[in-house]
């Protein structure tokens, strides 16, 4: 890990690039096989560069042998550089230089490293705000109650003969990254991303998401980087 940090500060440095922030998510279970690997260590760069300094990084780390898989994304445009704080120190490299938890041990309590794919407790409950709370089964009591609430309506209708008036319609449903400023769209956030997945690996529609156009292009393409970073499946396997 530290070769790689050094050789990546190294080149950003050498083409005039400012380092913004670096970060060790630690050793993570990756969700599909990349190089006969089931396991890698994820290192974050946050970096401001032109062009030709991202085109060099990328042909270092190409010819790192301990690198399995990179992906760079493009933030912005014509950056002031006076205008963007850095968070990068050296006491911050020497953290990132050293190797984090394994994923079984936080999940075991051995580690007190949190990982940066889990979801915070009392966070915003994205499922249950799209997607409705979890409907409890119901017992024979409620069933047949239901049944029979239904049987009566219909027969009220019968006898009303008023069976071509129009069913009033479902509330639209309201795109809640436009309602709530807060939620933010991240590749790195996989909690999130999964509720937009079916089981099959495929893209939720709009219809059910309820997200607007914007947005859900914004997804799609969240989906395509967790999924190049092997953060997320291509698709889910298995019965």
């Amino acid at each position: 890990i530290g070769q790689v940090n050094t050789k990546a500060r190294t080149v950003i440095e050498a083409g005039g690039g400012t380092i913004i922030k670096v970060d060790n998510w630690g050793k993570r279970k990756l969700a599909y096989e990349v190089q006969k690997q089931l396991k890698g260590i994820y290192l974050f760069f946050s970096y401001l560069g032109s062009a030709g300094l991202v085109e060099e990084l990328e042909r270092n780390l190409r010819l790192t042998d301990s690198v399995i898989r990179y992906y760079s994304v493009k933030i912005a445009e014509n950056v002031d550089p006076a205008a963007r704080t850095s968070e990068f120190t050296e006491e911050s490299f020497t953290k990132a230089s050293t190797p984090g938890p394994d994923e079984e041990e936080i999940a075991t309590g051995q580690a007190a490293a949190r990982s940066p794919f889990e979801e915070d407790e009392g966070a915003f409950d994205f499922e249950e705000a799209v997607f409705g709370g979890v409907d409890e089964p119901l017992r024979s009591g409620k069933r047949e109650d239901k049944i029979m609430s239904a049987a009566a309506g219909a027969a009220e209708d019968a006898k009303s003969g008023d069976r071509d008036k129009k069913r009033p319609m479902g509330r639209r449903k309201q795109c809640k990254f436009c309602g709530d400023e807060a939620l933010k769209i991240d590749y790195k956030d996989a909690g999130l991303l999964k509720y937009f997945i079916t089981d099959r690996g495929k893209l939720v529609p709009r219809r059910l998401s309820g997200n607007c156009a914007k947005h859900q292009r914004e997804i799609a393409v969240a989906v395509n980087r967790a999924r190049m970073l092997a953060i997320m499946p291509f698709a889910v396997t298995g019965a």
